[in-house]
């Protein structure tokens, strides 16, 4: 649900308002840009796949029957840019802080994956992110680092509940599997969602 500002925002934009929606657009591209890099890895892509999901949220924003469905809306234009651009793009970029600049960013954002990393985890974590199938690097972007429920990933993937939760425990799978062949954590077991 959106808070009453953003929906009164979003609301302005569908009529017309291009202050609101620069307003909207200063609220959202952080987040956009950092979910964009983490789906492509590329920061000249992600660029693109950012002001492209803002050109397409402001020429289709009147198709948006119910404003609080906003963010699941813009969420799904970008991740669909990201995959569409990305394949045009199939250079792998190592991810460059990408986290500790999302940090300070999003203060006031839980950010639970990297909030129990120590500092030298962070690198091996990105790392592995970064090479998962876009699929699954989705689920887990959306997921850890966006916030957005089981079923708002499905929606903005238009795939089933099952299918994103089944993308999520074999993303987990796939990055446990590759941080324990890094040895990195020297026999230490974790718990396991």
């Amino acid at each position: 649900m959106l808070s009453l500002e953003d929906r009164e925002l979003v609301e302005k934009v569908a009529n017309g308002d291009f202050e609101a929606f620069e307003e909207l657009f200063n609220k959202y591209k952080g987040t956009a840009m950092r979910t964009a890099y983490l789906i492509c890895g590329n920061k000249a892509t992600s660029e693109d796949i950012v002001q492209e999901t803002f050109v397409q949220c402001y020429l289709n924003i009147g198709s948006l029957k119910n404003p609080d469905y906003f963010k699941t809306w813009f969420y799904k234009i970008l991740t669909r840019m990201a995959w569409k651009l990305s394949k045009s793009d199939k250079k792998n970029v190592p991810i460059d802080e990408i986290f500790a600049k999302a940090e300070r960013e999003q203060n006031h954002e839980s950010d639970n994956m990297t909030k129990c990393l120590e500092s030298e985890t962070v690198e091996i974590v990105r790392s592995a992110v970064n090479n998962l199938d876009e699929k699954y690097r989705a689920v887990v972007v959306l997921y850890y680092f966006n916030g957005f429920s089981v079923k708002e990933i499905a929606n903005m993937l238009d795939v089933f509940e099952g299918t994103v939760k089944s993308r999520l425990f074999k993303a987990r799978r796939l990055l446990k599997g590759k941080i324990e062949s890094l040895n990195y954590f020297g026999g230490v077991s974790y718990e396991k969602r």
